[in-house]
């Protein structure tokens, strides 16, 4: 499976210099004609920032930036800072990322459990396509369950309130399918197609401040290594491949404005083997 995740955390440290109550790390910056400004930098973060250093150096000598400025953007930053390092959370931004990281590895699991129980039918090869029409279809309902403990960790750090949000979201999902007979050989060809998504389906204040919205589209070929006219016993095996997309955040509009967004893609490819009589 090939998983690209990309993480927005919109929390008041854009440029995360700040300083820490605890540990804290000096770091200097150099850009422009001969500017330096040494800042202590939380250990928190501090690894973030050495990432980062040519970024913001650039960034810093583009704008006609001094070390005076600099030193007073700490000031408000600090500031910030602070306010999420309040409630018992000292490392604000490890707890942030940690939580969306360990949500990616529960999409891990959901996601293609999710995309293998699609489209699947009780005869393990539907017959030909010609001289006799063989096919289907179909439109399924259905529900996931995700486990949004590390999100909503994640959320608690950037001072969302998720409120009643429970730690198991179940969301209905939806299933259009269809499968069409093959010919001269003996095969089939399935299609299928899902989507979960919050807004539209009205369920925005049942699981505030969340909202989940992923598209799923795949397609398997079956073939037939054994067919009886006995029973009708037939024994086939397939592959195929699944695409995902889609987000989940926790999103405070009506407070502070902060957010925790993921966005993911998934693509799982799978064979498989099926028997029916």
């Amino acid at each position: 499976m090939k998983r690209t995740n990309r993480t927005k955390i919109l929390a008041a440290a854009a440029v995360a210099l700040a300083l820490s109550p605890l540990s804290a790390k000096d770091v200097t910056l150099n850009w422009g004609d001969g500017q330096t400004v040494t800042v202590d930098i939380p250990d928190d973060i501090a690894g973030l920032v050495e990432e980062n250093r040519e970024a913001i150096e650039e960034k810093l000598e583009e704008n006609g930036k001094t070390a005076g400025d600099v030193e007073s953007a700490i000031d408000d930053i600090r500031s910030e800072y602070d306010k999420l390092a309040g409630d018992g959370i000292t490392m604000p931004y490890t707890t942030i990322t940690g939580g969306l990281n360990d949500f990616t590895e529960t999409l891990t699991d959901v996601i293609p459990n999710t995309q293998l129980i699609q489209n699947v039918w009780a005869n393990s090869w539907i017959g030909y396509l010609i001289p006799k029409l063989n096919f289907g279809f179909g439109i399924n309902a259905g529900a996931s369950m995700m486990d949004i403990t590390s999100l909503k960790n994640a959320a608690s750090a950037l001072k969302i309130d998720t409120g009643d949000l429970p730690d198991n979201l179940v969301l209905p999902t939806a299933t259009a399918d269809a499968r069409i007979g093959g010919f001269i050989l003996p095969f089939d060809i399935g299609f299928t197609v899902s989507s979960i998504n919050t807004e539209k389906l009205g369920l925005e204040e049942k699981i505030k401040p969340a909202a989940v919205d992923f598209f799923t589209v795949g397609g398997d070929f079956r073939y037939a290594i054994l067919k009886t006219s006995v029973l009708k016993a037939r024994v086939s095996l397939s592959g195929g491949a699944y695409y995902t997309k889609g987000s989940i955040s926790v999103d405070d509009k009506d407070e502070s404005g902060a957010k925790a967004s993921l966005d993911f893609e998934s693509t799982t490819l799978f064979a498989g083997a099926q028997a029916s009589a």
